[in-house]
Protein backbone atom coordinates (compact mmCIF):
# COMPACT_ATOMS: atom_id res chain seq x y z
CA UNK A 1 0.00 0.00 0.00
CA UNK A 2 1.48 3.23 -1.43
CA UNK A 3 1.49 6.66 1.24
CA UNK A 4 -1.51 8.32 0.24
CA UNK A 5 -3.47 4.78 0.58
CA UNK A 6 -1.99 4.35 3.81
CA UNK A 7 -2.93 7.72 4.84
CA UNK A 8 -5.99 7.13 4.13
CA UNK A 9 -6.85 3.96 5.92
CA UNK A 10 -5.40 5.60 8.88
CA UNK A 11 -7.50 8.53 8.88
CA UNK A 12 -10.58 6.31 8.13
CA UNK A 13 -9.52 4.01 11.29
CA UNK A 14 -9.36 7.01 12.97
CA UNK A 15 -12.44 8.70 11.94
CA UNK A 16 -14.63 5.33 12.61
CA UNK A 17 -13.22 5.23 16.11
CA UNK A 18 -13.83 8.65 16.74
CA UNK A 19 -17.09 8.41 15.72
CA UNK A 20 -18.19 5.53 17.95
CA UNK A 21 -16.81 7.19 21.12
CA UNK A 22 -18.61 10.32 20.35
CA UNK A 23 -21.82 7.95 20.41
CA UNK A 24 -21.45 7.05 24.09
CA UNK A 25 -23.70 8.42 25.95
CA UNK A 26 -22.17 10.19 29.62
CA UNK A 27 -23.27 7.58 31.61
CA UNK A 28 -21.90 4.71 29.33
CA UNK A 29 -18.93 6.43 29.60
CA UNK A 30 -18.02 6.90 32.65
CA UNK A 31 -19.15 3.26 33.93
CA UNK A 32 -16.85 1.57 31.66
CA UNK A 33 -13.97 4.14 32.32
CA UNK A 34 -14.63 3.30 36.02
CA UNK A 35 -14.22 -0.63 35.06
CA UNK A 36 -10.96 0.41 33.57
CA UNK A 37 -9.90 2.39 36.05
CA UNK A 38 -10.81 -0.66 38.48
CA UNK A 39 -8.99 -3.36 36.54
CA UNK A 40 -5.65 -1.30 36.31
CA UNK A 41 -5.56 -0.97 40.36
CA UNK A 42 -6.38 -4.25 40.72
CA UNK A 43 -3.16 -5.46 38.79
CA UNK A 44 -0.11 -6.79 41.05
CA UNK A 45 1.65 -4.06 38.72
CA UNK A 46 -0.26 -0.92 40.38
CA UNK A 47 -0.87 -2.45 43.92
CA UNK A 48 2.82 -2.67 44.12
CA UNK A 49 4.13 0.29 42.65
CA UNK A 50 4.72 3.94 44.63
CA UNK A 51 4.86 6.45 42.00
CA UNK A 52 2.37 5.95 38.33
CA UNK A 53 2.47 8.69 35.55
CA UNK A 54 -1.30 8.80 34.14
CA UNK A 55 -2.34 10.71 30.82
CA UNK A 56 -5.41 13.02 31.24
CA UNK A 57 -8.50 11.54 28.89
CA UNK A 58 -9.72 13.65 25.94
CA UNK A 59 -11.80 13.33 22.99
CA UNK A 60 -13.71 10.67 24.77
CA UNK A 61 -10.52 8.67 25.79
CA UNK A 62 -10.72 6.57 29.18
CA UNK A 63 -11.40 8.80 32.35
CA UNK A 64 -8.48 9.17 34.12
CA UNK A 65 -9.56 12.63 36.46
CA UNK A 66 -11.00 9.74 39.32
CA UNK A 67 -7.78 7.21 38.66
CA UNK A 68 -5.51 10.35 39.92
CA UNK A 69 -7.66 10.77 42.94
CA UNK A 70 -7.72 7.42 43.82
CA UNK A 71 -3.94 6.33 43.76
CA UNK A 72 -3.41 9.87 45.82
CA UNK A 73 -6.02 8.49 48.17
CA UNK A 74 -3.65 5.16 48.04
CA UNK A 75 -0.24 7.24 48.93
CA UNK A 76 0.93 7.19 45.52
CA UNK A 77 2.91 10.00 43.49
CA UNK A 78 1.20 10.93 40.37
CA UNK A 79 1.99 12.60 37.75
CA UNK A 80 0.23 14.12 34.37
CA UNK A 81 2.02 15.18 31.14
CA UNK A 82 2.41 18.73 29.68
CA UNK A 83 2.46 19.27 26.08
CA UNK A 84 5.75 21.55 24.94
CA UNK A 85 4.72 21.76 21.25
CA UNK A 86 8.02 23.56 20.54
CA UNK A 87 10.50 20.43 21.60
CA UNK A 88 7.99 18.11 20.72
CA UNK A 89 7.92 16.31 23.78
CA UNK A 90 5.70 15.52 26.96
CA UNK A 91 6.81 17.52 30.50
CA UNK A 92 5.59 15.22 33.05
CA UNK A 93 4.55 17.45 36.42
CA UNK A 94 3.76 15.86 39.74
CA UNK A 95 0.08 16.13 40.45
CA UNK A 96 -1.38 16.37 44.38
CA UNK A 97 -4.56 17.91 43.69
CA UNK A 98 -6.30 17.17 40.08
CA UNK A 99 -9.42 19.63 40.56
CA UNK A 100 -7.13 22.32 41.25
CA UNK A 101 -4.15 21.14 39.04
CA UNK A 102 -5.71 20.22 35.76
CA UNK A 103 -6.84 22.78 33.26
CA UNK A 104 -7.01 23.41 29.88
CA UNK A 105 -3.77 23.97 28.02
CA UNK A 106 -2.75 26.64 25.12
CA UNK A 107 -3.61 23.97 22.58
CA UNK A 108 -7.40 23.50 24.38
CA UNK A 109 -6.28 19.98 25.78
CA UNK A 110 -6.53 19.37 29.49
CA UNK A 111 -3.03 18.97 30.80
CA UNK A 112 -0.89 19.49 34.14
CA UNK A 113 -0.72 23.14 35.10
CA UNK A 114 2.63 24.65 34.09
CA UNK A 115 3.30 25.59 37.71
CA UNK A 116 3.35 22.36 38.96
CA UNK A 117 6.53 20.52 39.59
CA UNK A 118 8.60 19.01 36.68
CA UNK A 119 9.66 15.40 37.68
CA UNK A 120 11.40 12.90 35.87
CA UNK A 121 9.22 10.51 34.07
CA UNK A 122 11.99 7.65 34.09
CA UNK A 123 11.62 7.41 37.80
CA UNK A 124 7.97 6.20 37.58
CA UNK A 125 7.52 2.81 38.18
CA UNK A 126 3.87 2.90 35.87
CA UNK A 127 2.75 4.77 33.48
CA UNK A 128 -0.11 4.78 31.39
CA UNK A 129 -0.54 5.53 27.42
CA UNK A 130 -2.99 6.29 25.31
CA UNK A 131 -4.26 6.53 22.00
CA UNK A 132 -7.91 6.70 19.92
CA UNK A 133 -7.11 3.03 18.29
CA UNK A 134 -5.34 -0.08 19.40
CA UNK A 135 -5.31 -3.80 18.31
CA UNK A 136 -5.02 -6.77 19.36
CA UNK A 137 -1.32 -6.77 19.29
CA UNK A 138 -1.09 -3.26 21.37
CA UNK A 139 -0.10 -1.10 18.25
CA UNK A 140 -1.64 1.78 18.61
CA UNK A 141 -2.87 5.02 16.40
CA UNK A 142 -3.33 8.38 17.23
CA UNK A 143 -4.15 11.67 16.05
CA UNK A 144 -0.81 13.56 17.23
CA UNK A 145 1.99 10.67 17.03
CA UNK A 146 4.94 10.84 18.62
CA UNK A 147 4.80 12.94 22.05
CA UNK A 148 4.03 9.27 23.76
CA UNK A 149 6.41 7.43 21.46
CA UNK A 150 8.67 9.62 23.25
CA UNK A 151 8.12 8.76 26.42
CA UNK A 152 7.59 5.73 25.79
CA UNK A 153 11.22 5.09 24.93
CA UNK A 154 12.52 6.59 28.17
CA UNK A 155 10.87 4.11 30.16
CA UNK A 156 12.60 0.94 30.29
CA UNK A 157 11.59 -0.58 33.09
CA UNK A 158 8.39 0.53 33.72
CA UNK A 159 4.86 -1.08 33.52
CA UNK A 160 3.35 0.80 30.37
CA UNK A 161 0.06 -0.11 30.12
CA UNK A 162 -2.35 1.30 27.40
CA UNK A 163 -6.52 2.00 28.67
CA UNK A 164 -8.78 2.12 26.41
CA UNK A 165 -12.62 1.00 25.54
CA UNK A 166 -13.35 -2.28 23.44
CA UNK A 167 -14.77 -0.29 21.13
CA UNK A 168 -11.37 1.18 20.39
CA UNK A 169 -9.85 -2.06 19.86
CA UNK A 170 -9.87 -2.45 16.12
CA UNK A 171 -8.71 -4.46 13.16
CA UNK A 172 -4.87 -5.43 12.66
CA UNK A 173 -2.90 -2.07 12.40
CA UNK A 174 0.61 -3.83 11.45
CA UNK A 175 0.58 -1.99 8.30
CA UNK A 176 -0.45 1.28 10.27
CA UNK A 177 1.45 1.19 13.43
CA UNK A 178 5.11 0.06 14.82
CA UNK A 179 5.46 -2.72 17.02
CA UNK A 180 4.15 -2.14 20.70
CA UNK A 181 6.16 -1.15 23.28
CA UNK A 182 3.64 -1.72 25.74
CA UNK A 183 3.34 -4.16 28.33
CA UNK A 184 -0.78 -4.19 28.93
CA UNK A 185 -3.52 -3.05 27.17
CA UNK A 186 -6.72 -3.38 30.01
CA UNK A 187 -10.06 -2.21 28.60
CA UNK A 188 -13.19 -2.56 30.52
CA UNK A 189 -13.55 -6.63 29.44
CA UNK A 190 -9.93 -7.78 29.39
CA UNK A 191 -6.80 -7.26 30.24
CA UNK A 192 -3.95 -7.60 27.62
CA UNK A 193 -0.45 -8.58 28.23
CA UNK A 194 2.38 -8.45 25.83
CA UNK A 195 6.26 -9.30 25.55
CA UNK A 196 7.53 -11.27 27.74
CA UNK A 197 4.59 -11.49 29.68
CA UNK A 198 2.00 -14.56 29.29
CA UNK A 199 -1.48 -13.27 28.19
CA UNK A 200 -3.84 -13.08 31.05
CA UNK A 201 -7.17 -12.35 29.83
CA UNK A 202 -9.80 -11.24 32.17
CA UNK A 203 -13.40 -11.36 31.20
CA UNK A 204 -14.79 -8.21 31.40
CA UNK A 205 -12.62 6.63 33.87
CA UNK A 206 -15.61 11.07 30.12
CA UNK A 207 -12.04 11.97 28.23
CA UNK A 208 -10.74 14.30 31.05
CA UNK A 209 -12.47 15.93 33.58
CA UNK A 210 -16.01 16.92 33.72
CA UNK A 211 -16.73 19.57 30.58
CA UNK A 212 -14.03 18.62 28.26
CA UNK A 213 -15.67 15.04 27.15
CA UNK A 214 -16.62 15.68 22.97
CA UNK A 215 -13.56 17.93 22.22
CA UNK A 216 -11.68 16.27 19.47
CA UNK A 217 -7.96 17.73 18.40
Amino acid sequence: MDSDNLMKERNRVLQRVQVALDALSDRIHAQNSFKVANKLMNTPEFKRVEAVGLFIGFGGEVDTFHLMEAALKLGKRVAAPTIDVKQHVLVWREITDPEAQIDLGPLGIPEAKRTCREVNISDFELVTIPALAWDEQGRRLAYWPGYFERTLRLLPRAFKVGLAFDLQVVEDLSNLAAPTMLNALITEDQVRRFGMMSPSPERRIPGGPVGYKGQTL
